[in-house]
């Protein structure tokens, strides 16, 4: 009887440890899924804050992708700003909407650190990346 007993407590430990495991391993999916959907809106939102940066300097591959003018590229990034009230952070939707108020150099580099640790990455330094690389053509 105390074999049956132990065999049994066994089973039910082994059971239980095996849904345990099961769950984890579908909560951690769910998440590697949903950090890469995050990361994938994120490089769309990024290449449309530089192409509203600098319409000009990327006005064709703008252009390729169906925006004829930079008030085209800013209502798209008004629309992204819609979706992202549904999975960004507060910071990263407040950037976002400096960004489209004033397109500024400072603003960019805000948006970019602000999705980085969304995405938990580091922070860029601001002083490390020249902003002459990213200038307006005027």
């Amino acid at each position: 009887m105390n074999s049956v007993i132990t065999g049994l407590s066994g089973f039910a430990i082994a059971t239980i440890g095996a849904y345990i495991k099961a769950l984890l391993e579908f909560k951690k999916s769910q998440k590697d899924s949903q950090h890469q959907e995050l990361e994938g809106r994120y490089k769309v939102i990024i290449l449309l804050i530089y192409g509203a940066f600098d319409f000009e300097k990327n006005g064709q591959m703008m252009g390729n992708n169906g925006y004829s003018s930079r008030e085209d590229v800013i209502t798209e990034l008004k629309s992204e700003l819609v979706n992202a009230l549904l999975y960004s952070t507060q910071n990263t939707i407040e950037a976002i909407q400096s960004f489209v108020l004033e397109g500024t150099f400072e603003n960019l580099v805000s948006c970019a650190n602000s999705m980085r640790s969304d995405l938990s990455r580091g922070k860029l330094q601001s002083d490390s990346i020249s902003s002459d690389l990213f200038s307006p053509t005027k």
